[in-house]
């Protein structure tokens, strides 16, 4: 359990050999669908770093996101289908640091979601209504449908692509972009911080996993090298 949701039936192929981690084809049942793909965990020339690739179908976005206090859309409008992948950069050494988002890149397409869930996801995200471009988008919500999304954070900023179907033309249209916002920025951002800093514990179980060796100091602390 993470962060209150359930990861359960979890299977795959598990790996592992001369500080190099990989499960392929692992499957496991979240939010009511599924989760699919395969982890790394490799050396590179900036450090370790963890490699996730995964498809989802099936995911239920009803009780997750309620940023207007009411439950989310239920049935096949907050369903969510898409791909994604994360890299996580592990941080070397020994002790408890906390978890920076600069060392998370995720890049996001979102295949399937609902216009209402897709609308309440964008007023979770500025619930002050400030960015024009969520506001313009959520406008265009009324006479369009979803069609595709994309979703990356690097280096700490959020970018967000929207494509939408006019319900009455049938045509497809690009919503305005929301480029390089400071996720630290966003309102909600507290309730992401929690999450994020429980990460923190994968980070040390990943700097040991992927440590060349260990030694000690003079006072018997450890020293990963």
């Amino acid at each position: 359990e993470i962060g209150g949701q359930k990861f359960s039936d979890f299977k795959g192929d598990l790996f592992f050999k001369d500080n190099r981690l990989v499960v392929e084809k692992f499957l496991f049942d979240v939010l009511g669908g599924s989760l699919t793909g395969n982890l790394f965990l490799v050396q590179k020339p900036g450090g370790p770093m963890l490699t996730f690739t995964t498809q989802f179908s099936g995911l239920d976005f009803s009780g997750l996101i309620q940023p207007t206090g009411k439950t989310a859309a239920p049935g096949e409008d907050a369903i969510v289908n898409g791909n994604a992948q994360i890299e996580f950069q592990v941080t070397q050494g020994v002790g408890e640091g906390s978890v920076s988002l600069d060392q998370i890149s995720i890049k996001t397409a979102i295949t399937r979601i609902g216009g209402e869930t897709l609308d309440k996801v964008l007023l979770y995200l500025d619930p002050e209504e400030s960015k024009p471009a969520i506001v313009d988008t959520r406008a265009k919500l009324k006479l369009a449908s979803p069609h595709k999304i994309l979703i990356s954070l690097e280096n700490g900023n959020l970018n967000v692509q929207a494509w939408l179907k006019n319900k009455v033309l049938g045509n497809i249209i690009q919503a305005p972009e929301l480029k390089r916002v400071p996720v630290a920025s966003l309102k909600q951002f507290d309730r992401i911080s929690g999450p994020l800093q429980a990460v923190g514990r994968i980070n040390n179980i990943l700097k040991y996993l992927s440590a060349r060796g260990l030694t000690f100091d003079e006072e018997g602390n450890p020293i990963l090298f």
